[in-house]
């Protein structure tokens, strides 16, 4: 069905944004241990 379809793109998009939060989350840590603290 289309609401399933629409479920499952949802979940999808949920999971790739925190993908990319993860993401930002290492690089802080990164430069955080470089000394590099903004």
């Amino acid at each position: 069905s289309k609401e399933w379809g629409t479920k499952r793109y949802l979940n999808m998009k949920h999971l790739y944004e925190q993908e990319k939060e993860n993401e930002l989350k290492r690089e802080l840590e990164k430069s955080r241990k470089k000394g590099n603290v903004a």
